[in-house]
């Protein structure tokens, strides 16, 4: 079997769909975190319909293969599961739950990550995977198992029998709840990675590399993507230090009396452990997650995989947004710039030895104002509405408050009458695009006639132009980059200058 590619895709993280979307083509598996127990161990499931609109619309199409956690809101409950497991009956309407799940989805298969349990409650997660392999069979459904590293009651072999892949999660040397230290020190990760891979056929294991990072302080850490570790960086005028020892990346810094322990799992550290996993006898690798890692990680896995070198030197913001300031206005008042890092290479084992960052990438800057204290701008979406748009206007006119309409075109057509009350009452009107639709899915045409249309609906009925814009709003669907919202776009067709 050729090598995979597993990208961990977390639902709760804005930064997951776009980095997706850059990488498809990279990506056999995209696994989300789609699925949990709750303490009574009843399946809960998570809509991502950007995810699917993702996969659905590629050219090249990945498995879906969706997590299912013992974890609600990150807290994981390993006496709840352990309670589960041991209950046949519980076990099987579990199973039963999953199989109706795949077939409404049509996913691949399910990952089980159940962390937190108890040494004693390992047989019957053999039981349930069993149970699992069983009643996936018949439509040849993916079974697949998270297995941690430095726990010895974890036996990878002894799972092999009941699963299609086991996924070594090879990070979290040093974790969150502990103290600080490197996230994957090399001789950690080849150490503990050894004795896991015995007895396991080949292509049955796939080890998870980490790119993310930590942020030590006052006894906790905050968990940061390699953008947000650069840009604290950058913010305390510190540089990141490549440990030739541990192949981790760290620096430290002082806030207000507070010290600061950041390390980080960037591109360096990928590709030292990509090569480590070479000489283990490994070719399966999976990402933890899409949207923390360093953009580099995606060049060393394809070089990685085509046998060259990667050229780490460009150091690109991808997703991160610096905001600052108080308010509801926002202005964009500076774009990404990218920054350099020096690497060097081993000459016979081609490990990176050194990594100088000689300058640190800069993100979007949105600067927020407008915060007036004891005061709130009332604004409302969609209409006007023949019935409720009056009611409103009644109110405001009754205490003296000016407000703000975001009309949709298409609603304004026939509501001439309301939107020249607006104006002779003071209130202000903004645009919201004509048929309200998902800007992010629209053409660049698209958007000029849907704001167009409505400018100029606006000035035939009330003789006043707008160049107040919001974007319609989509939940799970809604633009998660500033890229995807076209800002310079959207800023010309409003009649402003854009550099």
């Amino acid at each position: 079997e050729r090598p995979i590619t597993i990208a961990f895709y977390a639902d709760w993280a804005d930064e997951s769909a776009p980095s997706l979307a850059k990488h498809l083509d990279q990506v056999d598996w995209v696994a989300p975190t789609l699925l949990a127990l709750d303490p009574a161990g009843q399946l809960i499931e998570m809509q991502d319909a950007r995810l699917r609109h993702l996969v659905q619309t590629a050219a090249r199409r990945p498995l879906v293969v969706p997590v299912v956690q013992n974890a609600i809101e990150g807290k994981f409950d390993g006496r709840a599961t352990a309670a589960l497991l041991a209950d046949a009956s519980r076990r099987q309407a579990l199973v039963r739950s999953l199989v109706a799940y795949l077939d409404r989805t049509g996913d691949a298969g399910i990952v089980f990550d159940f962390e937190d349990l108890p040494a004693s409650s390992l047989g019957n997660l053999h039981r349930l995977l069993e149970e699992t392999r069983a009643a996936f069979a018949p439509r040849q459904r993916i079974v697949s198992l998270t297995v941690p590293l430095g726990d010895p009651a974890w036996k990878p072999r002894e799972f092999a029998d009941v699963t299609d892949r086991i996924v070594l999660m090879a990070y979290d040397q040093h974790w969150a709840g502990g103290t600080p230290g490197p996230i994957a020190a090399n001789d950690w990760f080849a150490r503990q990675l050894a004795p896991m891979l015995k007895g396991l056929e080949p292509g049955k294991a796939v080890v998870a590399l980490g790119s993310y990072g930590y942020d030590w302080h006052d006894h906790t850490a905050d968990s940061l993507t390699i953008e947000e570790a650069w840009l604290a960086a950058r913010d305390s005028d510190e540089k990141p230090v490549y440990d030739p020892v541990s192949g981790n990346t760290g620096f430290s810094f002082d806030e207000d009396g507070h010290r600061h322990d950041v390390w980080m799992l960037d591109a360096a550290a990928s590709w030292n452990q990509m090569r480590i996993l070479t000489r283990l006898g490994v070719a399966n690798v999976a990402l933890w997650r899409l949207g923390s890692e360093d953009p580099g990680f995606w060049s060393a896995l394809s070089a990685w995989r085509t046998g060259g070198r990667p050229d780490l030197s460009r150091i690109d913001q991808v997703g991160n947004v610096d905001v600052e300031g108080q308010g509801e206005i926002l202005d964009i008042t500076a774009t990404p710039s990218p920054g350099r890092r020096a690497v060097r290479f081993d000459a016979t084992r081609d490990d990176v030895v050194a990594e100088n960052y000689v300058t640190l990438p800069t993100p979007y800057v949105v600067e927020r104002s407008g915060a007036r204290p004891r005061e709130v701008a009332l604004s409302f979406d969609d209409g006007p509405d023949p019935h409720w748009t009056p009611r409103i206007l009644s109110i405001l006119e009754k205490y003296h408050v000016p407000g703000s309409f975001f009309i949709v075109g298409e609603n304004g057509l026939t509501q001439g009458a309301l939107l020249r009350r607006m104006v002779a009452d003071g209130d202000e009107i903004g645009n919201h695009s004509y048929t309200h639709p998902n800007m992010a899915e629209e053409s660049d045409r698209g958007i000029g006639l849907e704001i167009n249309a409505t400018t100029r609906l606006i000035e035939a009925e009330t003789g006043r132009s707008t160049r107040l814009f919001r974007a319609p709003y989509f939940g799970d669907a809604e633009p998660t980059t500033t890229d995807e919202l076209k800002p310079a776009l959207i800023a010309r067709q409003l009649g402003y200058t854009v550099a």
